[in-house]
C-alpha cells in the first residue's frame, strides 16, 4: 500500500502528464505561421490565454465582424446542411466567447433565415408553431429534410435514366420496323416482277417467293393473288 508521499508523487506525475497532453493539443491546433505567438510559453493555461487575447478580443469591432458573417451566411442549393449548421454554430460560439451571446430564439431565426427556397415548406411549418422551436429539434428537422430531398433526387435520376432507355429502345425498334418494312416491300416487288415476266411456272414463282421473303407457302399464294 503506497504511503502518503507516494500517493502525492503519483498524483503530481498524473497531473503533469495531463498538462503536457493539453499543451501538445493546443500547440498542434495552431497554424505553423502563428507559433511565434506562443513560442516562449510552456503552460497550457498561458497558451490558451495568449490565443484568446489575440483572436477573441472583446471589442465592438470583433462583435461587428462576427455579426456581419452571421448575417451573410447562407445555405446554397445542393450544399451540405451539416456543414452549414457547423459554420453557424461556430459563429454562435465565437460571439459567446467575446461576451455577445445569442438567445436560443435568435439562433433559430438565423439558422432558418439562411435557408434556400427548397426548404420553404419546412420553414412555413415551423413558423406555424405557437412557440419558437428548440435548436436541437430544428437541426434534426433540417437534416431529415435534406435526406428526403436526396432520396427524391435519386428517384428522379433513376426515372430519367429509365425514360431515356425506353426512348432509345423505341427509337431502335422503329428503325428495325422501318428497315423490315422496306425489305418486305422490296421482296414483294421482286415477286411482282417475276409474276409479270411469265418466264417461270407458278410453282417456280412460289418457290422464289419463299426463298426471297422467307414466308410460308400460304402467305406467298395470298400475295400472288393480290398482285395479279
Amino acid at each position: 500500500m503506497p504511503t502518503g508521499d507516494d500517493a502525492t508523487t503519483a498524483a503530481i506525475a498524473k497531473f503533469a502528464g495531463r498538462q503536457d497532453k493539453a499543451l501538445a493539443t493546443l500547440v498542434l491546433s495552431v497554424d505553423t505561421s502563428l507559433l511565434y505567438l506562443i513560442a516562449d510559453l510552456d503552460q497550457p493555461k498561458d497558451v490558451w490565454t495568449k490565443l484568446k487575447e489575440q483572436f477573441c478580443k472583446k471589442t465592438w469591432g470583433n462583435k461587428l465582424e462576427l455579426r456581419r458573417k452571421l448575417h451573410s451566411l447562407r445555405l446554397n442549393e445542393g450544399d451540405s446542411v451539416q456543414v452549414y449548421m457547423k459554420e453557424m454554430t461556430e459563429l454562435f460560439s465565437q460571439l459567446a466567447d467575446i461576451d455577445s451571446p445569442l438567445t436560443e430564439e435568435d439562433k433559430v431565426v438565423y439558422l432558418l433565415a439562411g435557408l434556400p427556397k427548397s426548404f420553404s415548406v419546412l420553414v412555413t411549418a415551423l413558423e406555424a408553431n405557437s412557440e419558437v422551436p428548440k435548436m436541437d429539434m430544428v437541426s434534426e428537422r433540417l437534416l431529415h429534410e435534406e435526406r428526403k430531398m436526396k432520396d427524391q433526387d435519386n428517384v428522379g435520376t433513376l426515372k430519367d435514366d429509365m425514360v431515356a432507355k425506353l426512348k432509345s429502345q423505341k427509337k431502335g425498334n422503329c428503325y428495325r420496323c422501318c428497315h423490315a418494312e422496306r425489305t418486305f416491300q422490296a421482296k414483294v416487288q421482286s415477286i411482282k416482277i417475276d409474276r409479270l415476266d411469265g418466264t417461270d411456272d407458278k410453282d417456280s414463282k412460289i418457290h422464289k417467293a419463299e426463298l426471297a421473303a422467307g414466308m410460308s407457302e400460304d402467305v406467298v399464294h395470298w400475295l400472288l393473288v393480290i398482285l395479279l
